[in-house]
């Protein structure tokens, strides 16, 4: 069942999905924080957004991984939509969704390529789209955790975060270790029919 859910006075402002950041200039809407310190009526644009969750066949991952390094990792800064299997094919190859025997034992160690598989096999790609971001945050304090997709009014698609998630806020002490969290989700192929994502 599609919800419709429109920000009225107080919307909530985007953040990109690689590098999180309290920066306001992010060009690219792929999470969106649930934080109530992140909420502002002078920096939040007004957005008008579909959002899909498990009682509408969508299934989430939302897990730590770490932050990645090396050639096959996701992109940063974006979704990943795999519709058919020629995209599957390069996702899994260029994107470490899949392990190989070149994937040294700290590749193993993230679990996305395992997570990713154990998707795929329960949610066939015949009946479901998926979708893969990962969100590198550059300190301590963060905490990203996915539990619902959304599209927005500028057919851009995005992983909505829960009330779990939290960032530090200005002020707080925070480590200087860089993190990283993967979301992922299997979406009923009926749900982006039609739709022209971007």
């Amino acid at each position: 069942m599609k919800k419709m859910i429109i920000a009225a006075c107080i919307a909530i402002p985007l953040i990109g999905c690689g590098a999180i950041t309290n920066d306001e200039s992010s060009s690219r809407a792929d999470i969106e924080p649930t934080a109530p310190e992140m909420v502002t009526e002078k920096t939040a644009p007004t957005v008008e957004r579909l959002i899909f969750g498990e009682e509408d066949g969508v299934f989430v991952n939302s897990f730590t991984c770490g932050c990645l390094s090396g050639e096959r990792i996701p992109p940063r800064l974006e979704v990943v939509l795999i519709t058919n299997e020629e995209e599957l094919a390069f996702a899994e190859e260029s994107y470490g969704l899949k392990q190989s025997e070149e994937d040294s034992e700290i590749g193993m160690v993230n679990g996305i390529a395992e997570a990713f598989q154990d998707m795929k096999a329960k949610y066939s790609l015949d009946d479901y789209d998926y979708a893969v971001c990962y969100a590198e945050v550059p300190s301590g304090g963060h905490y990203l955790h996915a539990d619902k997709i959304y599209i927005d009014d500028r057919k851009r698609l995005g992983f909505s975060l829960d009330n779990d998630s939290y960032f530090p806020k200005d002020g707080d002490m925070v480590t200087e270790e860089m993190g990283g969290f993967m979301h992922m989700a299997a979406i009923p192929k009926t749900i982006l029919e039609g739709m022209d994502i971007r």
